[in-house]
Parts: C-alpha cells; sequence; structure tokens
C-alpha cells in the first residue's frame, strides 16, 4: 500500500498564509487607496507582521500585489498528471481548472481586487506577465507528460496557452457580470467552444446590424 501524502508541514502551511495574507492585505489597500499611496508598512501592519517579515516574502509591494500563482498550478499541473487517461488533454485541462474555481473560492474575490488594481495601475501588467510565463513553463510540461512527447513539441505549450487564456476570459466574464455567475459554468462553456473547435457564434438577433 501506498503510504498517504501528509500534505505540507505546519511551518510550510504558516509561510503560504502569511504569503497570502500579505497578498490580500496589499491587494485590498491598492484597491481602496491607489497602489502609489500604500507602503510596505501598511501592508505588514494589515496583515499582523513587520516590515522586516514583508521583505521575508516579497521585494516590492507591487510583488505583493503581484502575489504567486505557484501553488495554484502545482495543483492544476497535478491534476492534469493524474486524471484518468481516457480523458483528453483539453478534457483533463477543462476539469483541473474547474476543481480550482470550485476548490478555492477565496481566488476568486482575490482575481476581483487584483482587477481593479490593474485598472488603476496598468503598469502591474509587465509584472503579472512575467508571473504568467513562469506557470506556463509547468502547465506546458504537465501536459507533455501527459500525452508522452517532448515539452518542446508545439501541442503541449499551445494547449497551455489556449487553456490559460481561456480561463482568464472566463474569469474576465465572471468579473464583468459583478461576479453574480457561476464561474464553473463559465469555464465549461468556454471550454465546450474549444473543443468544438470555436465555431461563429449565430448572431444576436437583438443587435443592430453595424453599417
Amino acid at each position: 500500500m501506498s503510504p498517504v501524502n501528509p500534505g505540507p508541514g505546519l511551518r510550510e502551511r504558516r509561510k503560504r498564509a502569511t504569503r497570502e495574507a500579505l497578498t490580500q492585505a496589499a491587494l485590498t489597500l491598492a484597491a481602496g487607496h491607489g497602489l502609489e499611496h500604500v507602503t510596505v508598512e501598511a501592508i505588514s501592519e494589515a496583515a499582523g507582521v513587520s516590515p522586516r517579515t514583508f521583505f521575508n516574502y516579497f521585494a516590492t509591494k507591487e510583488d505583493a500585489v503581484v502575489g504567486d500563482a505557484g501553488e495554484g498550478m502545482a495543483r492544476v499541473c497535478h491534476h492534469v498528471r493524474t486524471l484518468p487517461a481516457e480523458l483528453s488533454a483539453l478534457a483533463a485541462l477543462r476539469t483541473a481548472l474547474t476543481r480550482e474555481l470550485v476548490e478555492t473560492p477565496h481566488e476568486q474575490a482575490t482575481f476581483t481586487l487584483r482587477m481593479a488594481v490593474l485598472e488603476q495601475s496598468p503598469s502591474l501588467y509587465p509584472r503579472i506577465m512575467a508571473s504568467t510565463e513562469s506557470a506556463m513553463r509547468e502547465l506546458t510540461q504537465a501536459i507533455a507528460d501527459r500525452v508522452g512527447v517532448d515539452a518542446g513539441h508545439p501541442f503541449p505549450c499551445l494547449l497551455a496557452v489556449v487553456a490559460g487564456s481561456a480561463f482568464r476570459a472566463t474569469l474576465m466574464k465572471w468579473h464583468t457580470a459583478g461576479g453574480t455567475a457561476d464561474p464553473a459554468a463559465l469555464l465549461t462553456e468556454t471550454f465546450e467552444l474549444l473543443a468544438a473547435g470555436l465555431p461563429d457564434p449565430k448572431p444576436d438577433p437583438n443587435l443592430a446590424p453595424k453599417p
């Protein structure tokens, strides 16, 4: 019998909780007051730690706002590698990302705050893109492992980018709708379109034709 994975230890869980608290504090303060008016001292106080502790986790307040998607991506990659083999890679990604949405509802609120901050401070986008690049490399490798090809094959990278864009588009739609829709249902709709090859949608009869 395989040993049960005990999961992260107490020290690691505390470190994760501190990192998450700092990111949440940075986002909440930046969304409410503007990032330029927020200090590391204010973020640290809101998170209940010292500025010295802050710098153990983040080099700047901007890094705290961007946060770290590593833990969530690690979960998604684990599911991509271990879901039943009869699922296509696209279906496995849909399942993994849906689980992430359903099992981590706090991430939806974090996304909403981060979007509010980005709308005020678009200069943060390069940092977001740099963080995304690392996550996409991890996902590309997980897809390559699942389908049994080298990570340099075009399929894993293309699917990772497409799925990542679909996930972001789903969250954007959810955010634009005021967070009232079911994000898992929106993600299902998005991936069904991908699986169908992105056919043209039927025209909306309520929209006036453009000249």
